[in-house]
C-alpha cells in the first residue's frame, strides 16, 4: 500500500497538558500535526471533546435549512416535512451513536436546529 504524505496528518489524542512531541515521517516527508481531523464524516479533536464536530454539523444543518426555507416557502407542509427528513435530519443524526453529546451546551445547539426545523415544517417562522 502506498501512502501520499501530503494527505496524511498526525493527531495526538491525549488529555495531558504537555504531551510527548515526536515527528512522524512518510517517504522522507514530515507529517503535519493537527488538533482536529475528519474521519468517516466525524470531526475528532485531540482532547476527544465533540464541540468542534457539533459546531460543524449544526452550521451545515442550519445552512441546509436556510436553503430549504428560501426555496420551498410556498410548498405545502407535507413537502416541507419530507425535505426536512431527507436533507436536514440526516446531517444532525449521522453517526450520533458515536459522538453522543453529553454537555448541556452541545445538547442545546442540536435542539436549536431541531426547533428551527419544526418551525419551518409547521410554518411558524
Amino acid at each position: 500500500m502506498k501512502f501520499n504524505p501530503d494527505k496524511c496528518e498526525v493527531i495526538r489524542i491525549t488529555k495531558k497538558r504537555s504531551p510527548i512531541i515526536t515527528t512522524y515521517t512518510i517517504h522522507g516527508k514530515n507529517l503535519s500535526t493537527v488538533e482536529t481531523a475528519k474521519y468517516l464524516g466525524i470531526n475528532i479533536s485531540s482532547d476527544l471533546y465533540w464541540n468542534k464536530h457539533i459546531d460543524v454539523i449544526t452550521r451545515k444543518a442550519n445552512n441546509t435549512l436556510g436553503f430549504l426555507r428560501r426555496n420551498t416557502y410556498s410548498c405545502p407542509p407535507h413537502v416541507k416535512e419530507s425535505c426536512n427528513k431527507t436533507l436536514v435530519r440526516p446531517i444532525v443524526e449521522n453517526a450520533s451513536t458515536v459522538w453522543d453529546p453529553f454537555t448541556q451546551n452541545n445538547i442545546d445547539k442540536l435542539e436549536q436546529v431541531q426547533r428551527r426545523a419544526a418551525r419551518y415544517v409547521t410554518g411558524n417562522h
